[in-house]
């Protein structure tokens, strides 16, 4: 699980009458790892001392789907919103070798990028338009 495997073929003939025919074919196989709905710490403690000052999120097909992770508070307000991208989608302001895994955090602020209070959030995670994870997080200060 997480590799790739490249299968390149050379194939020719030997025809008595003329030159041979060649061709090349490219086949390319991921095998993604077997991500389940996990979020870790929980309950995580955003307060900059290095320890514990983000949720880490992993789903399905995080490495190979690009995914969207909503917050919201206990009055259902959305409070965060985090964009996934899948571990190879390009991005215009990026070289591209970044990770789905460290875009998918949340580090206890909301939209503003202000610190939310402590207590109970919900979290959602949307993949193509289908909810693939659903729970909650503790903040605690």
């Amino acid at each position: 699980p997480g590799d790739t495997v490249n299968v390149v073929v050379h194939l020719c003939d030997e025809p008595d009458l003329c030159g041979p025919n060649c061709a090349d074919y490219s086949w390319v196989f991921y095998f993604p790892p077997p991500f389940g709905c996990v979020r870790v710490p929980n309950p995580f403690t955003p307060n900059g001392d290095g320890v514990n000052d983000f949720v880490q999120f992993t789903f399905p097909g995080m490495v190979y789907k690009s995914a969207t992770i909503y917050i919201f508070d206990l009055h259902n307000r959305l409070v965060s919103q985090i964009y996934v991208p899948a571990e190879r989608e390009p991005s215009p302001d990026d070289d591209g070798n970044f990770s789905s895994k460290y875009l998918a955090r949340w580090d206890g602020t909301d939209i503003n990028a202000c610190p939310v209070p402590q207590g109970l959030y919900i979290y959602v995670i949307e993949v193509g338009g289908e909810v693939v994870c659903e729970g909650t997080i503790t903040v605690a200060r």
